[in-house]
Parts: structure tokens; C-alpha cells; sequence
């Protein structure tokens, strides 16, 4: 069932971020016994509250919801734009520019170069 598919990859995101169910329970705005009845039951949260808990678990609702990721982004670059999100204008000026230095550095594996075998 997709529904208890969803709380088995918010527990995973729980552990791995070693946060609790009550923090997530407290930033998406819901009871603690609430959120311990959708998950026993495979009850959904509403779209509001998912959103928040798949922001605070830093990952994508879709993930939570499918196991997948939205199209071209994968978990490294999720973790980055969350990241990010975080900064001030400031430092997220400063970041965008050393990811461009990185790709200047480290060219996209898949780019029409590397496709063709060719330098």
C-alpha cells in the first residue's frame, strides 16, 4: 500500500537525519498521537503538512509519495538546493559560484563528450 510506503520513507529520512517523530510531527503542524494514528493506519497527511514534513526531512514529497525523485534531480543535488535554501542572498551568490568552479572542473558525466568517447 503506497500510503504505508510513505511513513516507511519518512521513518528512513528520520533516522538517517537522527531527528525524532515528534519534531516532524511539530514542524508539520501536527499532533504527536495524530501523526502515531496516520502512521500506525497508513493515513496520509494532508498536502500542507506533507510538504512541510518532506521539507524538513529535506527531501521532495514526490520521494515521499513514489520513492522517486522529481525528474533530474537526484538525492546529492536535493541535499545542495536544501542546503542552500538555508543561506543568506549572500552566501547563496557565493555558493552558485563555486558550483560553477566545480563544473569547470568536473565536467558533467553525461555531456555530449562523454557520450561519444571523445575528449
Amino acid at each position: 500500500m503506497a500510503n504505508k510506503e510513505f511513513w516507511e520513507r519518512v521513518k528512513t529520512r528520520i533516522k538517517e537525519q537522527k531527528t525524532t517523530q515528534k519534531e516532524v510531527a511539530i514542524v508539520a503542524g501536527i499532533n504527536q498521537e495524530t501523526i502515531k494514528q496516520q502512521i500506525h493506519y497508513g493515513r496520509l497527511p494532508d498536502i500542507e503538512q506533507g510538504a512541510k514534513i518532506a521539507q524538513f526531512l529535506h527531501t521532495s514529497i514526490e520521494f515521499l509519495l513514489t520513492g522517486e525523485h522529481p525528474a533530474g534531480f537526484s538525492e546529492p543535488i536535493l541535499k545542495i538546493a536544501y542546503a542552500a535554501e538555508k543561506l543568506s542572498p549572500e552566501g547563496q551568490k557565493i555558493a552558485l559560484n563555486q558550483v560553477r568552479s566545480l563544473q569547470e572542473l568536473y565536467p558533467f558525466a553525461n555531456s555530449a563528450s562523454s557520450k561519444t568517447g571523445k575528449s
